[in-house]
């Protein structure tokens, strides 16, 4: 199994994790149209979201490319057009803060923030290894998001750090097998649903609720455990490779 496939388990299970648990208000739904152009950039071929819609339902930030350069845009229901947030090379993986008042993101090996009203963004935390991806804000004033162990294709450690910035710290690491209902081969075979069907053919895989259950799982145990590393995978996979499918 590839890393971004267990990225995508992950990023998944850390939204079910901090979100998940808060049982939302019902609200009537809203819709409105956006239209934009992105650059050139191919939203179903990138490993990180591209958009992301506030938890207060009124305003969704979104990555486009303006004169070669990537930016992250909000569009609040308020306003006709969109207005920039932060521009740079890097910048990345949206996700706003419980109360919507705050767009957190990175940049490169950066994990920053900015106010939705504008303004210089701040910097939250430096990422060091192989990156960071599927990061979500939760209500204790706490980020977590996934990171990368460098020369390393399988686990994906979960990192935590104050919103209001610190050193991120360590949960666990969380190694899943085959993982199913995502969008990873949608993009890995480009939208052909046969070839994507036959991966899965015959396997009762693993779903990302399954990988955010463990997750949660980990991170409740009593203070004094310690959890250093899940590997989970479906009862018919004996390895990456050995795969026992039903006849």
């Amino acid at each position: 199994m590839s890393t971004f496939l267990a990225s995508v388990a992950i990023a998944s299970g850390v939204a079910w994790f901090v979100a998940g648990r808060v049982e939302p208000a019902v609200a009537p739904p809203v819709r409105f149209t956006i239209g934009f152009d992105t650059g050139g950039d191919a939203w179903r071929d990138l490993t990180d979201r591209p958009f992301v819609i506030s938890p207060d339902g009124r305003a969704v930030v979104y990555r486009a490319t303006t004169r070669g350069l990537p930016r992250l845009y909000i569009r609040t229901l308020d306003q006709l057009e969109p207005r920039p947030l932060v521009a740079g090379a890097l910048v990345r993986t949206p996700f706003f803060s419980p109360d919507s008042q705050w767009v957190a993101f990175f940049e490169g090996a950066t994990l920053k923030k900015v106010p939705v009203s504008g303004g210089p963004p701040v910097e939250i935390a430096r990422i060091t290894g192989g990156g960071a991806f599927g990061a979500s804000w939760g209500d204790d004033g706490s980020i977590v998001f996934g990171s990368r162990i460098p020369g390393r294709e399988t686990g994906i450690p979960l990192m935590l750090v104050p919103a209001s910035g610190g050193e991120p710290i360590a949960l666990t690491t969380v190694d899943p097998g085959m993982v199913g209902d995502t969008e990873f081969s949608d993009v890995r075979f480009q939208g052909d649903s046969g070839k994507k069907q036959a991966v899965y053919d015959g396997v009762r895989y693993l779903t990302p609720d399954d990988v955010a259950d463990c997750i949660l799982w980990a991170v409740t145990r009593p203070p004094h455990v310690n959890i250093d590393e899940i590997v989970l995978k479906p009862l018919q996979q004996a390895s990456q490779e050995l795969i026992v499918r039903d006849p």
